[in-house]
């Protein structure tokens, strides 16, 4: 048996091996985004920011995709415009869309420490 059946949480808790918690900025029907601040995710120094909440405000918060390869390219507004399409697509279906974003550098939130926060 895989440690996968034994544990389905096993994956997320390898990602996060070595990762320190910094903050939350809770969920509010003004933002429709959660974001968490860690430090040391991916073994990078410094702040990154997981964010998640309404997929439009996820996506109109990014400037970079990665893709299918794991390259790192500029979002454009064409496909800022596919994807929405493809948001209303599914959710018009009946299903739940959340969008998942990473900023790997912090961004707004680099300056945030666990004694600032």
């Amino acid at each position: 048996m895989s440690n996968a059946k034994k544990n389905p949480t096993s994956y997320g808790n390898f990602l996060m091996e070595g990762v320190k918690y910094v903050a939350t900025l809770d969920f509010s029907s003004e933002r429709k985004t959660m974001s968490t601040i860690v430090n040391g995710y991916n073994k990078l120094n410094g702040n990154q920011v997981l964010l998640k909440g309404a997929p439009e405000r996820v996506l109109e918060k990014c400037t970079k995709v990665m893709t299918d390869s794991g390259r790192e390219e500029n979002l454009s507004a064409e496909q800022k415009t596919r994807l929405n399409k493809k948001i209303l697509s599914v959710a018009s279906n009946g299903y739940r869309v959340l969008g998942l974003a990473i900023g790997l550098d912090g961004g707004n939130m680099k300056n945030i420490t666990y004694d600032n926060a």
